[in-house]
């Protein structure tokens, strides 16, 4: 360490602070962008201790390649100050690769940025040992990190597609940046042509795990958490759909997708209008919308409306006003429109506190931009030009599905259940898209 540090050696004692740890991070970060394109979050599996010692190994395993020394080099590392003339070295490469932009990556702060730190390390590791691997034997120890540190460098070799660690065995939490000092949460699993979920109002990724476990088998499924929603950030600003079709488009063109299924769910299809509105349609094969109108106010009324202005401004003006009301809402807008049987109390409040995420200033402020979006033009295109799918609620389906098939022409319409019938029959649900993907 002394030889690559040279004369900089003083360079270390920033790092006594954690202001100097988190700058380390930072181009961790960074490097980790240019080898991974960008997929900051992608292995959680390191959460421990463990995990962070299995990354120093690694380190020393550098280091003893630079020192021409004996592994048991690795020793010095048991302490605290072995560990700081480490991160000291770190941060002497990074000045020099970054040329001084070392304070660009704040956003570190949070546990998920670190673990995403820690993940490319594994990464970095499996590249730099290659066929090496057992050479992580030295790690043998009283706290077992060898075991650890092996199943996760066969886990990372198992699950690399082109330089890209891919969600294939289970569902992985990851976050990206759509906006400044925005970020989208968002659920991911599988490898192939890529589908995106959209949830509707206050409601988070998760409500399609049933999907997202089926079609993972042959897709990269992302289910996201749209702007103010679940995990996702909640700004006080951009909660309209305009600005979530901006966000989706981010998210798309951040990821690198292409050939995209989008489906949204309710005001998920505002949503997607919103994106093809704005961005068009050449990263999409096909497009699936579930129960809700590119218009949802009008004064005729046959038209597939949310419901009269009468109403709606009560829900707007007199309910979404509090927590209490908002969740009330919801509770009967669960148990009446959107789920057909009677759920048990722990049902419902797994409904109600997913859609609890969603602070009700958000939920109103979303609501009322839903109510007075007009995205019928944009839906006729797309109808007209694009292999489309509405799927139909039956407590409406007399007025909405000769609203589609006079104002939609080209959608292919399908009615059943409430207006989340695909949570409530998965396969059934399934069973249509599958045969809409097939076309």
């Amino acid at each position: 360490m002394r030889k690559i540090v040279q004369s900089d050696i003083i360079f270390v004692s920033f790092l006594l602070s954690v202001d100097g740890i988190m700058e380390f991070l930072a181009v961790s970060v960074y490097r980790m962008s240019k080898i991974m394109q960008n997929d900051i979050t992608f292995a959680s599996f390191l959460l421990s201790v463990d995990g962070i010692m299995g990354f120093l190994a690694v380190s020393v395993y550098r280091m003893r390649k630079v020192m021409q020394s004996d592994i048991t080099f690795a020793s010095f590392l048991l302490s605290v100050d072995g560990i700081r003339g480490f991160l000291a070295v770190s941060v002497y490469r990074m000045s020099k690769i970054m040329q001084k932009e070392i304070i660009f990556a704040s956003f570190l702060l949070s546990v998920d940025g670190i673990r995403g730190f820690l993940a490319v390390s594994v990464y970095r590791m499996s590249k730099i040992m290659q066929k090496e691997i057992i050479f992580a034997a030295f790690l043998l120890s009283v706290d077992g990190i060898m075991y650890f540190l092996m199943y996760g460098i066969l886990y990372i070799l198992d699950h690399t597609k082109g330089g890209r660690i891919m969600s294939e065995d289970r569902i992985e939490s990851k976050y990206y940046e759509v906006a400044p000092n925005v970020e989208l949460h968002y659920l991911e699993k599988g490898v192939g042509d890529p589908i995106i979920f959209i949830p509707g109002l206050t409601f988070s990724g998760e409500i399609f795990k049933a999907q997202i476990d089926h079609y993972s088998k042959d897709h990269r499924v992302i289910a996201i958490d749209p702007r103010g929603q679940g995990f996702s950030s909640k700004p006080v600003d951009g909660n309209d759909y305009q600005t979530h079709g901006a966000d989706l488009a981010s998210l798309i063109d951040g990821l690198g997708l292409d050939k995209i299924v989008l489906v949204g769910w309710s005001t998920g299809n505002l949503d997607i209008w919103s994106y093809v509105e704005q961005f068009g349609k050449e990263k999409l094969s096909k497009v699936v919308t579930i129960d809700m109108s590119p218009l949802p106010l009008h004064p005729d009324p046959e038209w597939w409306t949310e419901g009269t202005i009468e109403e709606l401004s009560e829900v707007a003006t007199r309910v979404l006003n509090t927590p209490e009301g908002t969740r009330a809402f919801f509770s009967d807008y669960a148990t009446e429109i959107m789920i057909q049987h009677n759920m048990k109390p722990e049902e419902l409040e797994y409904i109600l506190d997913m859609s609890a995420r969603t602070p009700y200033w958000v939920a109103k402020a979303l609501f009322c931009d839903a109510i007075y979006s007009n995205y019928l033009e944009t839906a006729k295109d797309l109808g007209a030009t694009f292999p489309s799918l509405m799927f139909i609620a039956e407590h409406w389906a007399d007025v909405a599905k000769p609203f589609v098939e006079k104002q939609l022409p080209g959608y292919r319409t399908h009615v059943m259940g409430g207006h989340l019938m695909f949570f409530e029959y998965p396969d059934e649900w399934n069973k249509v898209f599958d045969s809409f993907l097939a076309e």
